[in-house]
């Protein structure tokens, strides 16, 4: 990566416990949008038994925040025209996996786009091993404010897929 003037006291080097282990990871600054204030991270997760961190590619990008309390990661996005989407991940074994997304979408001026409803605001949850629609709906109508729905992740009991039953 390289560095601009006034980016001399950027954290090139972060730490955080991103699976859970108690253990410091290290995130590594590789890509950094000022404008749109979004850093892209190599995290490298402690492997005590090896006593080395290891590379770990399926941490969510960009800017991904580790929530010990609760065992997740979360991501936040902010995109030009008022698009912005957060999601919500967690370890199933050893594999990270999206349990909610939700957000504002414009659709001014796409096809299919309702110009007197420009934006949809959408929840989709992990729900039996599968992301599903929980909530699509029309807003911003008339020229009104756009409003978000509200989507909570679902239980940990909820997100894989249920065991074949037994013959």
């Amino acid at each position: 990566m390289e560095l601009y003037p006034g980016e001399e006291d950027l954290n090139l080097v972060e730490h955080a416990d991103f699976n859970f282990d108690g253990f410091e990871d290290v995130e590594l600054l590789q890509f950094r949008h000022p404008h749109l204030g979004k850093s892209i991270f190599c995290v490298y997760l402690w492997d005590d038994k090896a006593g080395q961190f290891r590379y770990e590619p399926q941490i969510p990008m960009p800017d991904p925040i580790p929530h010990p309390e609760n065992k997740t990661i979360t991501t936040h996005n902010e995109y030009f025209g008022g698009t912005q989407s957060d999601s919500v991940y967690v370890w199933v074994g050893r594999t990270v996996t999206e349990i909610a997304t939700w957000g504002l979408a414009n659709e001014y001026g796409m096809p299919g786009g309702n110009p007197n409803c420009p934006w949809t605001a959408y929840c989709y949850k992990r729900i039996n091993g599968k992301m599903r629609t929980v909530s699509m709906k029309r807003t911003g109508c008339d020229g009104t404010d756009p409003q978000e729905v509200t989507c909570t992740p679902p239980p940990l009991s909820m997100i894989n897929a249920p065991k074949a039953r037994p013959k």
